[in-house]
């Protein structure tokens, strides 16, 4: 990658892909971290809230059903 430097400011640049010294690609900023990190959050709760559900819906199914009289109802 051809890179042009600055004679006078050494420190100043500009890449061949046009990213200069100053300028941050999206991909390359600080930003991204939070970002990252607010995704895998809201990736966790979906997840916990979706196995929580489903594991209500099972221990739901494997109580033992009522009587036909329902609670309280007189057995013979």
């Amino acid at each position: 990658m051809t890179v042009w430097v600055d004679p006078e400011e050494p420190e100043r640049f500009v890449a061949e892909n046009r990213h200069a010294d100053g300028l941050l690609s999206l991909l390359m900023s600080w930003a991204t971290i939070p970002a990252g990190v607010m995704f895998v959050v809201l990736g966790c709760a979906g997840l916990g809230i979706v196995l929580h559900v489903k594991w209500s819906e099972k221990a739901r199914a494997n109580q033992p059903s009522q009587s036909r009289h329902g609670r309280g109802g007189r057995r013979r």
